[in-house]
């Protein structure tokens, strides 16, 4: 597996294509999202803006799961079930994705000032590659924004060059 991933750099994953899993657990985002929700009091689809209520949203895979197979938390943002069908395994236009990295940190912020929640946040750490969790909770929104874009930006070229629908947009 390694020789495969070390000579293919810009497949993603690799392993996790050739031995998906036969059936994903997403209950460590419904966690996630879930407690988001409870103490907001109200988040909003980044593609419609619709409201999303604690018992009835979909998780949608920013970058689709068939592209990145992973359902890393940085990935994942709550959606109505409908705009989570009809966006599929498509990229979203690049201008969805202020949207995403403002509900994103927003969600962060959350989850840091929970007690005994902050387990959750280790895949931000690892994919920002800070040195602690408290260099996280302290990033202003500009800092992770601009992060996450040089993260998905090229991430998003890839998609494309491997076939992937691109610029996807929920019809308003």
């Amino acid at each position: 597996m390694n020789y495969l991933q070390k000579n293919n750099p810009n497949i993603p994953n690799i392993a996790g294509k050739l031995f998906a899993p036969i059936q994903r657990d997403l209950g460590l985002a419904r966690e996630f999202w879930n407690l988001v929700i409870a103490k907001k009091g109200q988040i909003y689809c980044i593609y419609s803006g619709e409201p999303l209520h604690r018992a009835d949203y979909s998780i949608d895979h920013f970058l689709p799961w068939r592209f990145v197979a992973h359902d890393l938390l940085w990935n994942l943002a709550p959606t109505t079930r409908s705009v989570n069908s009809a966006k599929s395994d498509c990229i979203p236009d690049i201008a969805y994705l202020d949207r995403f990295a403002q509900l994103q940190h927003e969600a962060v912020q959350v989850v840091s000032q929970t007690p005994k929640k902050e387990r959750l946040l280790e895949d931000y750490v690892l994919l920002f590659r800070l040195s602690s969790l408290d260099e996280l909770k302290n990033m202003s929104f500009l800092a992770f924004r601009d992060r996450l874009h040089e993260i998905l930006a090229p991430q998003i070229q890839i998609a494309a060059n491997m076939g992937f629908s691109i610029g996807w947009r929920y019809p308003t």
